[in-house]
């Protein structure tokens, strides 16, 4: 009786032990990438002026895909003395990383920017190549407000500006 035993506890250890007893699972798929596109439309206060902003956003994952459209002026400070008349355009396009921060969104990106500059009262206008660079916050209420650190480092004229804007479209869920 006892090498009947035996007998089926060798056979269910070689059983066990082959290669087809120790097959697993595949791992799970990891779900593709959330992609999530938003736009807004915003005002910019800047150190040339005051001015707007346009911007466009994909995010797929925690990747950062940015286009913004900005233009800054000190026409109406300047009004009494055109010499002293300071106009910036900005075409940037960026990448960077974003994520969800408790409630609200945040990413931070840098890129390339073509940037226009006019002075005085002449309407030359000079372009230069820029690196723009920019931190923003998104609220994911039911009105998403953008508030966005950006500057323009050129060899024309640098800047900076800060732009409160209207999102439209999702934040990324992670």
């Amino acid at each position: 009786m006892i090498s009947k035993w035996h007998g089926v506890f060798a056979a269910s250890l070689i059983l066990l032990s082959s290669p087809l007893a120790a097959q697993k699972n595949p791992p799970p798929r990891e779900p593709p990438p959330e992609r999530v596109f938003r736009v807004g439309l915003g005002v910019l206060v800047g150190s040339a002026g005051l001015g707007g902003a346009v911007d466009a956003s994909l995010n797929v994952g925690a990747r950062l895909y940015r286009f913004r459209l900005s233009a800054q002026s000190n026409d109406v400070m300047a009004a009494s003395s055109p010499d002293v008349r300071l106009s910036i355009t900005e075409s940037a396009f960026m990448l960077g990383r974003g994520r969800r921060y408790r409630v609200n969104y945040g990413s931070v990106a840098a890129g390339l920017a073509l940037v226009n500059v006019s002075r005085g009262s002449d309407d030359a206008v000079k372009t230069t190549v820029g690196i723009p660079v920019e931190a923003q916050l998104i609220s994911r209420g039911p009105i998403r407000l953008g508030a966005t650190l950006a500057g323009n480092l050129n060899l024309e004229q640098p800047f900076a500006a800060f732009i409160l804007s209207v999102q439209l479209g999702r934040v990324p869920s992670r």
